[in-house]
């Protein structure tokens, strides 16, 4: 092997190393957080602009709606569900509100993008700095999916369940927000 071969690989393993370690750290963070956001407790508050600059809050919800609260980095898989989510969030609209949360950081071009192409009518926040997304999902890895990425909270404010979507079915999200708006989701 020549010189500038094998420093190369050098670097391609440190490099990899500082990547893997870096994730190591996120995740270890992730106990923090656990705390924080627990089922049958009130979830944070948090204030984030769409799109177009309109703020959002979600405890302006609660009282009124229940609140589906998921987190997206808009991958493959979560795109081809879009729809699903958009049919049920318009079917329950007036008792639950659909809140997506970008993953993408300050990259609105994207998110505007899919907004356009999958006709999207619930509110898309735009996290900049991951801050919201951290503070829900953990330490997750920028630009994966966390495990636990859509969060039902029910009018009072409290977390009934998590877990992640696009994992459900269409007739799993349908039951969850029908048992979330009758109290029983338990």
């Amino acid at each position: 092997m020549s010189r500038s071969f094998k420093l190369i690989l050098v670097l391609a393993a440190v490099l990899f190393f500082a990547k893997y370690f870096e994730a190591k750290s996120l995740t270890f963070s992730r106990k923090e957080t656990d705390s924080q956001i627990q089922i049958g407790r009130k979830v944070p508050d948090f204030s984030l602009q769409d799109v177009s600059g309109r703020k959002f809050s979600v405890k302006d919800y609660f009282q009124s709606k229940a609140v589906i609260l998921w987190f997206s980095n808009l991958c493959g898989g979560c795109q081809a569900n879009i729809p699903v989510l958009e049919e049920v969030y318009r079917k329950h609209k007036k008792s639950a509100e659909l809140l997506a949360v970008s993953q993408l950081g300050r990259d609105t071009k994207t998110v505007k993008k899919v907004i356009g192409k999958l006709k999207i009518s619930f509110p898309f926040l735009i996290d900049p700095e991951g801050v919201v997304c951290r503070l829900y999902s953990g330490g997750y890895i920028p630009d994966t999916c966390p495990l636990n990425n859509i969060y039902f909270i029910d009018k009072n404010g409290i977390l009934k369940a998590v877990t992640h979507y696009p994992g459900l079915s269409k007739e799993e999200l349908e039951k969850n927000i029908k048992m979330l708006k009758g109290g029983t989701l338990k």
